[in-house]
Parts: structure tokens; sequence; C-alpha cells
């Protein structure tokens, strides 16, 4: 799924919640986090899904998986 595609967007912040400003569905937010780790080659287990809430806490968890 293409965020740029699903025309959903909704303005909010860096510290909303992302599946609500894109109106997105459980099964949609999966295909996000699968999407990010199929594109930047970073894994992302699933007890980490619950803390991948917001943009900031996206960037924060792919900054620190970048480092390691």
């Amino acid at each position: 799924m293409s965020l740029r595609r699903c025309g959903k967007a909704r303005t909010g912040t860096a510290q909303s919640p992302l599946r609500d400003q894109l109106d997105l569905d459980s099964m949609d937010w999966l295909d996000v986090l699968v999407g990010l780790h199929e594109r930047l080659k970073v894994d992302i287990p699933e007890s980490d899904y619950a803390r991948l809430v917001t943009l900031d806490d996206l960037v924060a968890y792919l900054g620190a998986k970048a480092r390691n």
C-alpha cells in the first residue's frame, strides 16, 4: 500500500498518532510497518509495534536501529 495513493491524509503533528492522521485500520498500519521493514531493511519485531505510534516514535526507533 502506498500512503500517497490512499488519499486519506489528515493534518496533525509529529506527536499525533499516525493511524489517526492517515485514517488507517490495523491491517493498513501493519502494511506500513512491513513496508518500512522491506524498504529500509530494518527488522521491526512484532513486540515493538505497540510503541510505534507517532512519527516521532518511528523516527527515533528507525534512527536507533540504523545506528546499530
